[in-house]
């Protein structure tokens, strides 16, 4: 069960420890550009996905929900003491 409040860790890092984190990955950029050429060279799904999510972002996701309130019984929802 997770807990609301400020607590240890939580919350988005600094722009410092992102920019570090840039800084480091940065000159692995041509070998990861290499390896996603490789992949869609080769028609490979993850290659395709990963080149289109990045140039068009990701689609739409949508959610169908069905509630019907004529059968909602708060029983169901929280259990009461005997």
């Amino acid at each position: 069960m997770s807990h609301g409040g400020k607590r240890e860790g939580a919350g988005r890092k600094p722009k410092a420890e992102e920019q570090q984190l840039v800084d480091t990955l940065k000159p692995l950029e041509p070998k990861a550009l290499k390896a996603l050429e490789y992949g869609l060279d080769n028609n490979e799904q993850w290659a395709v996905k990963v080149y289109f999510e990045r140039v068009y972002g990701k689609p739409k996701e949508t959610i169908s929900q069905s509630i019907d309130f004529n059968e909602f019984r708060i029983e169901d929802m929280v259990k009461f003491r005997d």
